[in-house]
């Protein structure tokens, strides 16, 4: 009967771990395709399919002509008790475009009843 009891406790346990896990992970993964959304369509040229991924559409970067971009790093936080990322990108433009080619830009997110939203976008270095 303890080695039932015992059996039972660890399951649930690990049922309990693993669900936190599982959670924390999706919310990295839609924090992500949040991100490469966005810069797939500013690869495209069509920005204003990501009107809905800032928090305030007029903050939104007038981006165009995007040639390549790679994820540097990410990192998911709480702030103000909610959920927060930031993800960092290096971003290679044409050499005429008004940004600066082959720098990291910070991409800050947080999570709200509509999903993720970009809060910042901004040159890191």
């Amino acid at each position: 009967m303890k080695a039932r009891t015992i059996i039972i406790t660890a399951v649930v346990t690990a049922l309990v771990a693993s669900s936190f896990a599982v959670k924390s992970y999706l919310y990295q993964r839609e924090a992500m395709r949040a991100v490469v959304t966005v810069l797939n369509s500013w690869h495209d040229n069509t920005q204003n399919t990501t009107v809905e991924y800032w928090q305030n559409p007029k903050n939104s970067a007038p981006v165009y002509n995007l040639l390549s971009y790679s994820v540097v790093q990410s990192k998911f936080f709480n702030k103000n008790n909610k959920r927060t990322a930031h993800i960092v990108v290096t971003l290679e433009f044409d050499s005429n475009h008004v940004f600066p080619s082959n720098k990291n830009w910070l991409f800050e997110l947080i999570y709200t009843r509509y999903g993720w939203q970009i809060t910042e976008f901004q040159k890191t270095d």
